[in-house]
C-alpha cells in the first residue's frame, strides 16, 4: 500500500492547531462545508481584486495562455488579450462573474451588499495607497519545501506547500514578504490583532518559504540574489471589512416617504400603493 504523502501547508496547520478533528476530516477525507463562509470568500474576492489592482494597464492578460478563457469569458479583457487601460473596468468584471447568482444561503440584497462593499473599499484603497513607495518585486511566488526533523533529517512523504502573495521593496532597498489580509475584527493599536502575529503560522512560516527560495538562488530572476541581506520581514496590510448595512425605515420614514411620492435622503423613488396602503400596514 503506497503511502500518503502530506501536504503541509500553512492553512492545514492552522487548522490542526484550531481543532485536530476538523483538520482531519477536512484534509484527509474532503469533508467542508456546503456553504462558503462569509469570512472565507469576501477575503478571497479581496485578494482577487487586490491582484488585479496591481496589474500594469494595457499589458498582456495573464489568463491569455489559459485555453478556458479564449471564448471571450474572461473579466480581465474580455477576450483581446490585453489589460484595460483603466484596470477599474477589470476589477467591475471580475466583481460582477462572483457575484453574478445569489446563492441559496444568502437574499439578493445581502448579495449586492456584499459586492459593493468590495467595489467601494477597493476604489478607496488605491486612492488612498496609488503613491505607495513599496515597489512590488515578485508575486504569487509558489513554494514547495522539505519537512526536517530535530536532527536535520528530510521527513519523507511531507511537503510544505505555499504562495507568497507578493515580496516588496522599500525605499531603503529592505525587502518584505506582502501578506494581504481582511478580517472584522478591531485592528485599532490596542486590539489584540496584532499580538497574535508573533504566533501566527503562515507569518512565520512565509518568511522562512522567502529565505530557502532566496537561499537556493529561486529568487535570482527577481534581482534577489543568495548573498544578499535575507528576507527577515512582513509587510501586513489589513483591510478592516465596514460592518455598515443597509437600514430598514422606520414606520415614521416609511408613511412620509410615501406621501412624498418616493422621496428619500434627497433622491426619488419609483413606489407602488398608496399612502392608505401603507397607514393600514403601519397599524
Amino acid at each position: 500500500m503506497a503511502k500518503t504523502n502530506w501536504h503541509m501547508s500553512a492553512t492545514f496547520i492552522a487548522a490542526f492547531k484550531a481543532c485536530a478533528m476538523r483538520a482531519y476530516y477536512k484534509y484527509v477525507h474532503g469533508i467542508v462545508p456546503d456553504e462558503d463562509s462569509d469570512a472565507l470568500r469576501t477575503g478571497t474576492n479581496w485578494h482577487a481584486i487586490l491582484e488585479i489592482m496591481g496589474m500594469e494597464p494595457g499589458t498582456e492578460c495573464p489568463n491569455l495562455k489559459n485555453a478556458k478563457f479564449h471564448d471571450g469569458s474572461c473579466a480581465l479583457c474580455e477576450g483581446t488579450g490585453t489589460l484595460p487601460d483603466d484596470i477599474m473596468d477589470a476589477v467591475i468584471r471580475t466583481l460582477n462573474a462572483a457575484y453574478d447568482e445569489v446563492p441559496v444561503y444568502k437574499t439578493r440584497e445581502e448579495w449586492l451588499t456584499e459586492r459593493a462593499i468590495l467595489l467601494y473599499t477597493v476604489a478607496g484603497y488605491n486612492w488612498r495607497w496609488a503613491d505607495d513607495d513599496l515597489e512590488v518585486v515578485a508575486t504569487e511566488i509558489p513554494f514547495e519545501l522539505e519537512l526536517h526533523d530535530a536532527d536535520g533529517k528530510v521527513i519523507p512523504n511531507v511537503i510544505i506547500p505555499g504562495k507568497i502573495d507578493k515580496l516588496l521593496r522599500n525605499k531603503h532597498g529592505k525587502l518584505f514578504v506582502g501578506e494581504h489580509k481582511s478580517t472584522g475584527k478591531a485592528i485599532d493599536s490596542g486590539s489584540s490583532y496584532w499580538s497574535h502575529l508573533t504566533m501566527d503560522t503562515q507569518t512565520t512560516l512565509y518568511i522562512y518559504a522567502a529565505r530557502k527560495l532566496q537561499q537556493s538562488g529561486k529568487l535570482v530572476e527577481y534581482g534577489i540574489f543568495p548573498d544578499d541581506d535575507l528576507i527577515s520581514a512582513v509587510y501586513y496590510d489589513v483591510w478592516h471589512k465596514p460592518q455598515t448595512r443597509p437600514k430598514k425605515l422606520t414606520q415614521a420614514e416609511s408613511k412620509k416617504f410615501c406621501e412624498t411620492d418616493g422621496e428619500y435622503m434627497g433622491k426619488k423613488f419609483n413606489v407602488t400603493g398608496s399612502v392608505g396602503d401603507v397607514e393600514d400596514l403601519l397599524r
